[in-house]
């Protein structure tokens, strides 16, 4: 493996899944998720990625390097006792508000086997007892039905319509309140 991009706060377990630290070498397995033509309408700004893995790369850990702090981390989603990245799940402040949000990504090859919810529901664990947030939020792009299926299996409730990034998208919430009941 290469370097440490970005330690997380500790390595989370699942019943088939290790979330791990972000290391360099995961960007390759990042890269081809977001060149995937199913995967970009919900990422971004919906459009093709045409840059160079090198200017992705780059731009990416500029990105992330940016967002570092109190309750910024990234993991890389791994099957227990596999090498290959299936995807990733963030925690991070979500700009220009006061909210903590969730966000992941996954190869297409892994959706609808339910690795989507059992990652996002380690991150939200984490969030709620170790983190100890009081609540926890998410964005959903409006057509993204499997992410908000997601969201909901995971206990969040949607709650308005945000403008973000220029367009409307679904903002979801989850308390801590709501969480441990």
């Amino acid at each position: 493996m290469g370097e440490y991009v970005h330690p997380a706060p500790q390595l989370l377990r699942t019943e088939r899944l290790v979330l791990t630290d972000l290391v360099d070498d995961d960007f390759a397995a990042y890269y081809a998720i977001d060149l995937d033509p199913r995967v970009t309408p919900y990422v971004g700004d919906g459009q093709p990625e045409t840059r160079t893995f090198e200017q992705y790369r780059n731009a990416e850990r500029a990105r992330f390097a940016d967002g570092i702090g109190e309750h910024f981390h990234i993991w890389s989603i791994r099957e227990q006792g596999g090498d290959d990245v299936l995807g990733r799940v963030m925690l991070r402040p979500l700009r220009g508000t006061e909210h903590v949000a969730v966000g992941y990504r996954l190869t297409p090859s892994r959706w609808g086997k339910g690795y989507a919810t059992e990652a996002l529901s380690a991150v939200l664990d984490y969030g709620f007892r170790n983190a100890r947030l009081p609540e926890i939020t998410a964005t959903a792009r409006i057509e993204n039905l499997a992410s908000h299926r997601v969201l909901e299996r995971c206990g969040f409730t949607r709650d308005s319509i945000l403008k973000h990034k220029g367009e409307d998208v679904f903002f979801f919430r989850l308390t801590k309140l709501d969480y441990e009941n």
